[in-house]
């Protein structure tokens, strides 16, 4: 729950070494097009309404599915910052991680200079149109860039200087995703009957998937920590977090107070969305972004708020929910081979009464 959250960063350590070049050997673009749209219709009506996906953040919705479902850490994702779904190019980079010259880290370095370099060359050539007359004699690249931006409204120059100025790569998640969509079935049947217990939407017992695709070692830069990635602050409200006992780490625990901070974000805010938001943004924050965009509607606040922290993880942040969400609803036709753990029996004892927390 912090605006650096691993929905933007695959952790090295979990992803295998050797990757496919494609999603699937034999999709085609326009088979995976058709596939990701029919998914995300929920053809298979596995939603709830709450959770279906609303007409005006589906591009970028569809977007991080990509990302999740079919793009590896081989792949990175050149796009627009404020519209993920202008995609200027996807460098693949499989040929270095799977060279076998130099040790891991080394080959996804060399991955990683490659992508800043087209994502800097993506930038030049962007810079490059906007600062031209008119638009005649362009070569096959600069065309492209210019018809994939045609899509976005108001002058084509501004448009061009815009986009130059909000270059961004973003990692595949779908190595990531799959070793989480694995281990999750040793939790999920335990965390939905918390939430049904605690009266909270059972869709969001995914959320982990975009916060640490439930690695419990995972501890941000910021200090959150576990499946929830849980700040400290928040969690001395819920659990012991102290220099000796960190109850954030323990998946059952961090589910109860993820469940119970996420049901009073819902009755503050009125939506999951917001309530969603929130739990990245934090609650104050996402009441002044209501103020000042005047709406509730997160789409609206999206497109009209655009300052202070509510930048790209946050506005981000229920898309990728949602994109997470159906990609494990409807796994079997996307990660058709990938064993799920068994579930980790588990006796619940409540205790009445209050405990005292450490500090």
């Amino acid at each position: 729950m912090t605006a650096h959250s691993s929905i933007l960063l695959q952790d090295p350590k979990l992803a295998p070494p050797t990757l496919r070049s494609e999603f699937q050997r034999d999709t085609t673009d326009a088979e995976w097009s058709q596939l990701k749209e029919k998914i995300l219709s929920d053809f298979g009506n596995r939603m709830t309404p709450e959770f279906l996906v609303p007409e005006d953040l589906k591009e970028r919705t569809l977007f991080w599915f990509d990302v999740y479902a079919r793009y590896g850490e081989a792949h990175h994702i050149i796009h627009h910052v404020r519209y993920p779904w202008v995609v200027f190019k996807v460098v693949d980079t499989t040929a270095i991680l799977n060279s076998g010259k130099g040790p891991l880290w080394l080959r996804r370095d060399r991955a990683q200079k490659l992508a800043k370099k087209e994502a800097q060359a993506v930038r030049e050539s962007l810079r490059r149109l906007a600062r031209r007359k008119n638009f005649h004699a362009l070569n096959a690249s600069e065309r492209d860039l210019l018809d994939k931006l045609s899509i976005l409204p108001g002058p084509r120059h501004k448009v061009l200087k815009m986009a130059a100025e909000n270059v961004r790569s973003q990692l595949g998640q779908r190595d990531f995703f799959q070793r989480g969509l694995t281990v999750s079935s040793r939790y999920l049947p335990y965390m939905e009957e918390e939430f049904r217990r605690l009266g909270t939407a059972t869709e969001i017992t995914r959320l982990p998937f975009v916060e640490s695709s439930f690695n419990e070692a995972a501890y941000s830069k910021v200090g959150a920590s576990g499946i929830w990635q849980i700040m400290p602050r928040t969690g001395k409200a819920y659990m012991i977090v102290n220099d000796h006992i960190d109850e954030r780490n323990s998946p059952l625990k961090a589910t109860a107070a993820a469940g119970s901070l996420l049901r009073s974000y819902f009755r503050a805010l009125g939506s999951w969305p917001l309530a969603l938001t929130a739990y990245n943004h934090g609650i104050g924050n996402i009441q002044k972004a209501i103020q000042k965009a005047r709406s509730r509607d997160l789409a609206e606040i999206i497109a009209r708020y655009h300052q202070g922290d509510f930048r790209f993880a946050s506005s981000n942040f229920f898309t990728c929910f949602l994109a997470a969400l159906y990609a494990e609803k409807y796994h079997e036709l996307l990660f058709k081979d990938v064993p799920r753990d068994p579930f980790q029996e588990r006796e619940v004892i409540r205790l009445g009464g209050t405990t005292a927390r450490g500090t």
